[in-house]
């Protein structure tokens, strides 16, 4: 692992609230690098990593299984969002386009942000404290820069309490016209936030 991103987990681990994870195939068993946890993956178990199965279907069972790995090897159920990174190239796409990061809904109690209740973290292997799955791609290729990993998670943590505006509009009906690519980013029309959640 080179020292850029030793430097950005450094950077990044302010608070016990993220769970920082290496997908990396050949490892043998689950282990940590300090504050990262390397779990290992093979596609010949017969799993993709990639996003989505087909444009619009996402791939949550993958990730489940991973999260189930990371939670079983002795990780505390402590962390509101695991953050991972892989060591090899795989498909992110959302809604068929390509995207430098990926969210995945976990576990949602909050009224008021556009979505509903909702709590699917027992397949995550968490007991509903996991919020959310972040993909921030491969680190393989030897090219890593921080201020985009960084800019990148931003925009993730927003889809957990920002992407869904909505508004009453002059007729008292609810609005989704705030919204943008895929109903789960702001409006380009929005100026400035835009650039963070939207699209």
């Amino acid at each position: 692992m080179g020292n850029a991103m030793k430097t950005w987990i450094a950077g990044v681990v302010v608070a016990a609230f993220v769970g920082l994870v290496l997908l990396a195939p050949g490892v043998a068993h689950a282990e940590d690098a300090g504050s990262i946890a390397v779990v290992p993956f093979e596609a010949r178990w017969g799993y993709s990593y990639d996003t989505e199965l087909s444009p619009g279907m996402r791939n949550d069972e993958v990730r489940q299984i991973l999260s189930q790995g990371f939670y079983g090897t002795g990780h505390l159920d402590q962390f509101d969002f695991l953050v991972v990174m892989t060591n090899f190239a795989f498909e992110m796409t959302e809604g068929g386009a390509p995207s430098d990061g990926f969210y995945t809904p976990v576990r949602n109690r909050e009224k008021g942000i556009g979505w509903e209740t909702f709590d699917y973290s027992a397949p995550f292997g968490s007991n509903s404290r996991l919020q959310g799955y972040i993909d921030l791609g491969s680190i393989s290729g030897g090219y890593f820069n921080r201020d985009e990993k960084l800019r990148v998670l931003a925009h993730q943590l927003g889809h957990r309490w920002l992407a869904f505006p909505r508004f009453m509009d002059a007729d008292e009906n609810l609005s989704a016209e705030l919204l943008g690519f895929n109903d789960s980013h702001w409006s380009f029309l929005l100026e400035p936030i835009r650039y963070e959640i939207g699209g």
